[in-house]
């Protein structure tokens, strides 16, 4: 809707009934919660309105959906008193209106859930920048506060060892790892000594080249 003149500029079919959506801080895309619960990213921009651009079920009964201020994470309520958490990471493809099958450009990724209050409903960010996320447990009669400071955003690469094969007899204690990423994703920007074999393997120090 325009809001200078209440005009309506576009309806956009979501193949069931939405019960809450945000808006991402840069006004480009809108997460839309739905009856069935699913989670969709529609583009909303000059040109690229009703594109879905991601999709996702919230398998839980969920009732309400807010985007995080760095625009990176959505949290949503869920009946069994949880926030799940997603992060929405871009992934390539081609986008299409809502409602027709797409290769999505972006996607969201479980990445954590908060157990709160009874039956939470709805939730806001708090305006000042805190990082405070506001929860309202409508069945518990309370109000959860969440310190939901940005994620590390995570995003798909692909490993490859060598050698394929180990050895257990040999006396070598490394192997050689190489990460290929995606190609919107500037390798200069990795820290070699941040990466993790299964989050515990760390790389030899000495070894990390981009």
């Amino acid at each position: 809707i325009d809001a200078t003149d209440t005009s309506a500029r576009q309806t956009v079919p979501t193949d069931s009934t939405p019960k809450s959506l945000a808006v991402t801080p840069d006004g480009g895309s809108v997460v839309v919660l739905t009856a069935d619960n699913q989670l969709l990213l529609i583009g909303i921009v000059p040109g690229s309105e009703g594109q879905a651009r991601a999709a996702i079920p919230t398998d839980n009964d969920s009732k309400s959906v807010a985007v995080s201020p760095d625009g990176g994470s959505v949290y949503v309520t869920n009946a069994d008193g949880t926030v799940t958490v997603y992060q929405i990471v871009m992934i390539g493809g081609s986008a299409a209106l809502a409602g027709e099958s797409a290769t999505y450009t972006h996607a969201f990724v479980k990445v954590g859930e908060i157990t709160v209050g009874e039956n939470p409903a709805g939730l806001a960010f708090d305006p000042s920048g805190s990082g405070l996320l506001l929860v309202v447990n409508s069945g518990a009669r309370t109000v959860s506060f969440i310190n939901a400071s940005p994620a590390p955003v995570l995003v798909p690469a692909m490993l490859d060892l060598t050698p394929n094969t180990l050895n257990l007899d040999s006396n070598g204690k490394t192997v050689t790892a190489f990460l290929q990423f995606p190609d919107f994703l500037d390798p200069a920007g990795v820290d070699p000594a941040s990466v993790r074999l299964e989050d515990v393997l760390a790389p030899d120090p000495d070894s990390g080249e981009v």
